[in-house]
């Protein structure tokens, strides 16, 4: 299982590797992830092949994720320049066109779940939602934490 359990890491990790290699340790952001990925594999008691294309398909959907959070980050970068700058552009555009990537991150979101229905049992993907919401919100708990630790 343990020899398993690092296979799918490796390919989840591998798009990753170079960035690796030229750094010492592992991120932080690397870490999490590793530890998420093991407590899904306890939490929806997948077997090995139901693993394989559930992580997978995971990864898929968080690069997809990431590109529509990449795409916002740069509208409200240009947004805030052209605040900053006191420029006159279409300022209603880019609030539609953020809103938009927002619905798209939503919608994206959705497809995957439902794009699960063929691997995993709506109750597994019930405890799939319900760990990443509570996962990210103990995240966020303890990035607060930390905050507060350092400021004190």
């Amino acid at each position: 299982m343990k020899n398993f359990i690092f296979i799918i890491l490796f390919i989840l990790f591998s798009f990753n590797c170079q960035a690796q290699f030229n750094q010492k340790g592992k991120k932080p952001l690397e870490k999490i992830e590793e530890i998420k990925i093991v407590k899904l594999i306890e939490i929806l008691d997948l077997d090995e092949e139901t693993q394989i294309r559930f992580f997978s398909r995971r990864s898929q959907h968080l690069k997809e994720q990431e590109k529509l959070v990449e795409e916002r980050k740069k509208v409200i970068e240009s947004l805030e320049k052209a605040i900053e700058a006191n420029e006159k552009i279409n300022y209603e555009q880019k609030v539609k066109e953020i809103n938009e990537i927002e619905n798209q991150i939503v919608q994206q979101k959705n497809n995957f779940y439902k794009s699960l229905s063929d691997i995993l049992e709506y109750e597994k993907i019930a405890k799939l939602i319900i760990f990443e919401i509570n996962f990210n919100e103990r995240l966020k708990d303890l990035m607060f934490q930390s905050i507060k630790k350092n400021k004190k």
